[in-house]
């Protein structure tokens, strides 16, 4: 196994990406570093389509999207770049939701049209997630956990979602609310807090 190491924006958060080295390399996985040193905010801003060798890669405030040319290379997987115009949705992570293969939450507001159109074209079913909700709740930045043989999903979502969260419902099998408001307080909910290891 291998982990493909961040590169952080901001100074403040530089220096967790050498925890999770030491924490994989400890794992025995093989640490790739992006040659390219680019701005790479890992997860938050590179989300894999469910069922599908195919990743997003969000862009405009954060990560670079220059880097994706790389990294798409490294993963060797299509990397489709989405565009960030709104400065409240500065990850994908935020602002974009797959729940299976075919259907996705998202908050149109944070995309530029081109992304909005690609995003269309990837996905039969765009369901919008109220710009306040996502916003003041972090709706989007609930986790799912997909199934391979899709008998059985579940979701986590920060509570008090409620279209969010009824939108999660129709497409995943049981879905948990949680409270993250102190977490929040420091710009992310579910998503940001979990650590998928395979």
């Amino acid at each position: 196994s291998s982990d493909l190491m961040s590169n952080m924006k901001h100074e403040s958060r530089q220096t967790e990406v050498l925890y999770f080295e030491d924490y994989y390399k400890d794992l025995k996985y093989t640490i790739i570093n992006p040659q390219s040193r680019g701005v790479f905010e890992g997860m938050g801003d590179l989300l894999p389509h469910p069922g599908r060798k195919l990743l997003y890669g969000g862009h405009g405030f954060r990560t670079e999207a220059s880097v994706y040319d790389e990294i798409c290379r490294i993963v060797d997987a299509p990397i489709i770049k989405l565009e960030l115009i709104n400065e409240h949705f500065y990850h994908l992570d935020t602002c974009f939701l797959p729940l299976n293969e075919s259907e996705v939450a998202i908050v149109a507001e944070a995309f530029s049209p081109e992304s909005l159109q690609l995003i269309k074209r990837m996905f039969e079913g765009v369901y919008e997630i109220p710009i306040h909700e996502a916003q003041e709740g972090f709706a989007a930045n609930a986790h799912i956990i997909y199934n391979p043989n899709r008998k059985m999903t579940a979701a986590i979502i920060q509570k008090g979602n409620p279209v969010t969260l009824n939108i999660i419902q129709q497409s995943v099998h049981r879905v948990f609310e949680v409270n993250t408001s102190e977490f929040m307080k420091s710009g992310g909910s579910v998503f940001c807090m979990k650590m998928m290891v395979y």
